[in-house]
C-alpha cells in the first residue's frame, strides 16, 4: 500500500482529476473538447487498472477478530492522554490477548450463496475450513473470484480453500478458476471437466469433508468440455442432523429426468435451483422428489435472459417451497446450529442506503 500511495495519489491529485474536472466543464461548453479529454482520461487509468490487478498478491488477511483488536488498541493509543497509563497499558494487553487465544468452534456451521450476479459461487463453511463450489464469472480486467470472493475469505481470516468444486466450464460458473488457484491453493479439486490436477466429478464418489457426507449424483462420467448437462450434482449431508441441500450447477430437464432413477438420494431441505431459473430446468416433478423447504437461485438483478422464469417461481411455490434469489435478496446464507437450521438473506437483514434503494429501483 506504501508504494500504491507514493505513486497514485500523487498521479489522481496532478493528473487524473484534473483532466477529469476540465472534461466535466468542456462537456457544457466545447463538446469536441470534452471527447478529446475523456480519451486521455481512460489512458491515463490504464496504469491504475493495470496495477490492481496485481494488488491481490499483496494483501495480508485479517480475520474480523484482528480487524477489531487493531480498532481497539488504536483507539486507546490516540486517546491515551486522558487516561492513565495503567489504564490504557492494560486495556491493550487484554485486547491483545484475545486475539491471541484460538478461535473454538462450536457447532454452528455456515452456508454462503454469495450475490454475484449471473453465475454462481457457494461457500460452505465448517470448523475453520472452506469448501468453494463455483467461482462466478471473470472478464477481461478483473472477476468474481477478486470482487467479491477474496475480500470475503480474508474478512474471515482465510488464505486458503480446502475444497473447490466447479460444476462445469462455463465462464459465470469457473472464471475465478485460476485466481481461486494461485492465491487460495486449493487442497482438493474436482470438475466434471477434465482439467489438469483435478479429480474428475463423477456420479457415485462419496468422501467426507469436516463430518459431512458429499456425494456426486451427476454426471455419470467425466467430459472433455462440461457444458450445462454436465454440471457437477453434489448432495451435502449432516448425518448428525440430517440436514440435506442439493447443489445443482446448471443441469437442464434431460438430467433431471434420469437423476430422478434415484429418488432417495435427491431429497433435501435446501436446493440450489438448476441453470439459475430457466426454463430449461426444474420441471415439476424433480422439484417434487427433491422437496426442499428453500429453493435458491443465483441470478442477477433484472438480466437480459429473463432468470427467474415467472414460471419456474411458480412451479416452486405451487409446490410449497420457498424461494429466495440473489438478485432480489442479495447473499442468502443458511445457518446450521445443532439440529435447527434458518437461513438469512443480505437485502432482508440489512437496510440499504437510499442511493442504493433507488439504483435497484431503477431510479435515475
Amino acid at each position: 500500500s506504501l508504494v500504491y500511495n507514493l505513486v497514485f495519489i500523487p498521479w489522481f491529485g496532478f493528473v487524473v482529476v484534473p483532466i477529469m474536472f476540465a472534461a466535466l466543464i468542456a462537456s457544457l461548453l466545447f463538446p469536441m473538447l470534452a471527447t478529446v479529454l475523456w480519451y486521455l482520461l481512460d489512458i491515463f487509468l490504464v496504469p491504475l487498472s493495470w496495477s490492481v490487478r496485481y494488488a491481490i498478491g499483496t494483501w495480508q488477511p485479517i480475520s474480523a477478530e484482528w480487524t477489531f483488536v487493531i480498532a481497539v488498541v488504536s483507539a486507546v493509543l490516540v486517546s491515551r492522554h486522558v487516561m492513565p497509563r495503567y489504564v490504557w497499558m492494560f486495556v491493550c494487553v487484554i485486547v491483545v490477548m484475545t486475539g491471541l487465544f484460538p478461535k473454538q468452534y462450536n457447532q454452528t456451521w455456515r452456508i454462503d450463496v454469495l450475490d454475484v450476479g449471473h453465475g454462481l459461487a457457494v461457500l460452505v463453511e465448517k470448523e475453520g475450513r472452506v469448501l468453494l463450489y463455483d467461482t462466478g464469472k471473470a472478464w477481461q480486467n478483473g472477476s468474481i473470484a477478486e470482487q467479491v470472493i477474496t475480500p470475503v475469505l480474508h474478512r474471515r481470516g482465510y488464505s486458503s480453500v480446502d475444497t473447490m468444486i466447479l460444476s462445469h466450464a462455463d465462464n459465470d460458473h469457473a472464471g475465478g478458476r485460476k485466481v481461486i488457484e494461485q492465491y487460495f491453493s486449493p487442497k482438493h479439486k474436482l470438475s466434471s471437466q477434465s482439467f489438469l490436477h483435478y479429480q474428475p466429478c463423477i456420479a457415485a464418489e462419496k468422501w467426507k469433508w469436516q463430518g459431512l457426507n458429499m456425494e456426486v449424483l451427476w454426471p455419470p462420467k467425466p467430459v472433455v468440455r462440461a457444458y450445462n448437462p454436465h454440471s457437477c450434482v453434489i448432495s451435502l449431508e449432516d448425518p448428525s442432523t440430517g440436514f440435506k441441500m442439493l447443489f445443482t450447477g446448471d443441469i437442464e430437464a434431460i438430467s433431471e429426468w434420469i437423476l430422478l432413477r434415484e429418488p432417495e438420494k435427491l431429497r433435501s431441505d435446501v436446493m440450489l435451483v438448476p441453470h439459475h431459473g430457466s426454463k430449461s430446468s426444474s420441471n415439476p416433478k424433480f422439484i417434487n422428489v427433491v422437496e426442499p423447504s428453500l429453493a435458491i437461485a443465483s441470478t442477477a438483478k433484472l438480466n437480459q435472459w429473463g432468470m427467474p422464469a415467472p414460471e419456474v417461481v411458480q412451479a416452486y411455490t405451487d409446490s410449497g417451497v420457498s424461494w429466495l434469489d440473489t438478485g432480489s435478496d442479495g447473499q442468502i446464507t443458511i445457518l446450521l446450529d445443532g439440529n435447527n437450521w434458518r437461513f438469512e438473506s443480505k437485502r432482508r437483514e440489512t437496510i440499504e442506503p437510499w442511493y442504493r434503494q433507488m439504483l435497484r429501483n431503477r431510479v435515475e
